[in-house]
Parts: C-alpha cells; sequence; structure tokens
C-alpha cells in the first residue's frame, strides 16, 4: 500500500487592514427647502446601502483618503445623478493623483443605494396627523452629500498553513 505524503507549506506575508466609513455632510451653501405652518419635512430613509468595496491594488494615498459625492434621491426613492463633490473642505479634489478607483468605488455603491422617499407633509389640526396617516404627505426629490473615507490600516502579518 501506498502511503501519500501531503505537506502543507506555511506562508508568511503582510496584509494591509483597510475600511470605509461614511457620513453624511451638508455642504456649506446647500440648497434648502423653507418649511410652511402645518407642513413638516420627512427625510429619505436608505433602506439598502452598501458600502464601497477598497479598490483591489489601491495605494494608500494618506491614512485616511476622504471622497466626497453628491446625488438626488427622486421621489421614488431611487439615486440619480451621483457625482464626486468638490470644493468641500476634506474632500479629494478630482485633480489629485490617484484617487480615480476610490472615487469609482463610491460612486458605484451609491448607485445601488436605495430610500424610501422623502416627503413634505401638510397636517390640518395637528402634527401627530403625520405619524398616523391622516396628512398629505408630497413625495420630494432631495440632493444628499457623503463623504467616504477610505482608510489602509497598518501592515498585519499573515500566516496560512
Amino acid at each position: 500500500m501506498a502511503v501519500v505524503c501531503v505537506v502543507l507549506v506555511g506562508c508568511t506575508g503582510k496584509a494591509v487592514r483597510t475600511g470605509v466609513a461614511h457620513e453624511m455632510i451638508l455642504p456649506e451653501g446647500a440648497e434648502r427647502t423653507e418649511v410652511e405652518d402645518k407642513q413638516r419635512f420627512v427625510m429619505a430613509l436608505p433602506y439598502r446601502q452598501p458600502l464601497p468595496a477598497y479598490p483591489a491594488g489601491g495605494t494608500a494615498l494618506a491614512a485616511q483618503l476622504p471622497v466626497c459625492v453628491e446625488f438626488v434621491v427622486g421621489e421614488d426613492g431611487a439615486v440619480h445623478s451621483p457625482r464626486l463633490l468638490e470644493g468641500v473642505p476634506d474632500c479629494v479634489a478630482a485633480s489629485q493623483s490617484g484617487i480615480t478607483p476610490f472615487v469609482d468605488a463610491a460612486l458605484a455603491a451609491v448607485a445601488q443605494w436605495q430610500f424610501f422617499g422623502a416627503g413634505m407633509c401638510t397636517w390640518q389640526q395637528e402634527e401627530a396627523e403625520c405619524s398616523d396617516g391622516r396628512a398629505q404627505v408630497a413625495p420630494l426629490a432631495i440632493r444628499l452629500s457623503y463623504r467616504f473615507r477610505f482608510h489602509a490600516g497598518r501592515a498585519v502579518a499573515m500566516e496560512r498553513r
């Protein structure tokens, strides 16, 4: 009887831990909608919001790379017209070298987001009508802005056996 031995060779290497955080931002000078008496703005609520993947082979340009995007949430809750947001403090500029994979990742993720759409609730007698369904809610398209922080952590030793 032949005995076959398989020898597993351990591999050691270095890997960099990566991640992406996000936050909603309100850029200076952003358009605002006035709310009248007996009205309340109902914010769009995300129900599908996958984060961007850290780009494969993306080189860390900084400890944290802040990429800002803006888009329209339509009356139906779908995302429309995602684009890089520039001119906002703590956001990369399109002219910065090496950011294209990060911008592409952020825009691709945002394009998949889905929301319960925003609206303007108008009540007759009391604001509670907006919560219990007695009030009229007019759908409203809104523009949102988010900052994604791509971060590469320290290198960590990895062993595979």
